[in-house]
C-alpha cells in the first residue's frame, strides 16, 4: 500500500512540474508586410522592413504600435523582444515599451530617452530584452503590449523584431491528484 501511495505522489509531482513549463502565447517576427493585428497610431508611422522587422522613423510624432494579446488561462507572463535604436538622439527622442491590462494604465518595461547619457542609444545590432511581469498580468483577456517611438530624423529610428509573450498554463489540480499527493506525505500511522 505504501508503494502505491508513493507512486501516486510521484505521478502527481511530475504532473505539477510538467504544467509549470512556459508556453508561447503570442509571437511575431514581422514577416507580414501589413503588420496584421497591430494598431498603429498615427497610421503608417510603423512599417514593415524588408529585413522582416518593423520600424519607425517618423518626424516629430509619438508613434504607437500596440496589440491586445490575451493571457487568459496563463500565469508567470514573460515578454521578450529584440530592438535596435538609431544614433544622434535629441533630448525629446524616446523609445518606450509598456503593458496594460485595461488599456488605460500602462506599466513601463523599458524607456530610452535621448537626453540621458547612460541610456543614449547607438545599437549596432538588435538587442534582446526579456521581462518577467508581475502577477497582475496573469489570466487577462485585455492584456496589451505597446511600443512607442518619438524621433525626428531617419537616423534616430526604432526597430522592433521577434516579439514573444510566454506564460505557464493555469491549472487546477483534480481531487484525485491532490488526494494522491496528500496520501504520499501522510504521517498517519494507520496507513
Amino acid at each position: 500500500k505504501s508503494f502505491g501511495l508513493f507512486a501516486l505522489s510521484i505521478f502527481a509531482l511530475v504532473l505539477v512540474m510538467g504544467l509549470g513549463s512556459a508556453a508561447t502565447i503570442f509571437s511575431d517576427s514581422f514577416t507580414d508586410t501589413a503588420l496584421t493585428g497591430w494598431t498603429i497610431n498615427p497610421a503608417n508611422n510603423w512599417t514593415h522592413n524588408a529585413g522582416n522587422y518593423t520600424q519607425s522613423n517618423n518626424t516629430d510624432a509619438n508613434s504607437i504600435l500596440e496589440r491586445t494579446i490575451s493571457t487568459s488561462s496563463s500565469q508567470s507572463i514573460i515578454v521578450k523582444y529584440d530592438r535596435k535604436l538609431g544614433v544622434n538622439w535629441d533630448s525629446t527622442d524616446k523609445f518606450k515599451v509598456s503593458w496594460s491590462t485595461d488599456s488605460v494604465n500602462f506599466n513601463t518595461l523599458e524607456e530610452v530617452i535621448g537626453n540621458l547619457i547612460d541610456t543614449l542609444p547607438n545599437d549596432t545590432a538588435f538587442v534582446s530584452k526579456t521581462f518577467n511581469l508581475p502577477s497582475s498580468a496573469n489570466n487577462n483577456a485585455n492584456f496589451k503590449l505597446r511600443f512607442e517611438c518619438n524621433t525626428n530624423a531617419a537616423t534616430e529610428f526604432c526597430n522592433v523584431d521577434n516579439v514573444i509573450v510566454e506564460g505557464t498554463p493555469l491549472t487546477t489540480l483534480t481531487d484525485t491528484a491532490i488526494c494522491a499527493y496528500s496520501g504520499g506525505v501522510s504521517t498517519n500511522n494507520g496507513d
